[in-house]
């Protein structure tokens, strides 16, 4: 009979002592600065592969210069023509050197980017147009 009610006093003082700490828990809990954890911001994994296609960049060819020329709006591509000459894309391509290099980006085979690239570059007028 003794054994069972100094059990019954541990069990009800050790009962007594998780009710305690779990209040003290809660009351830590509502003084947090961080909002309760149902509400912190979840994580979301995305794959570039899927959002963002993988280009191949390559120096360009002459056979590229119509597709080139694709890439550009057709009013933008009349207003080379007219600055530049009917051709400008092929020679552009064909003019590669060290000062000037031409690349194409491919997806799949298909030219869906260009960059001239050149160190004939007039930087004030670059500050005045893009600043």
């Amino acid at each position: 009979f003794v054994e069972n009610v100094l059990n019954e006093c541990h069990t009800q003082a050790e009962v007594q002592r998780r009710q305690a700490s779990v209040a003290a828990e809660e009351r830590e809990k509502s003084s947090s600065p961080l909002p309760p954890p149902s509400t912190f911001p979840r994580v979301f994994i995305a794959n570039r592969d899927d959002y963002v296609p993988i280009l191949h960049i390559r120096k360009a060819r002459q056979t590229d210069a119509d597709d080139i020329e694709g890439l550009f709006r057709a009013d933008e591509r009349q207003a080379i023509r007219r600055q530049y000459g009917e051709f400008y894309f092929a020679e552009i391509v064909l003019r590669d050197s060290v000062a000037c290099r031409s690349l194409v980006a491919e997806y799949f085979g298909e030219v869906v980017g260009y960059m001239l690239l050149s160190n004939d570059v007039d930087v004030d007028k670059l500050f005045a147009n893009y600043q």
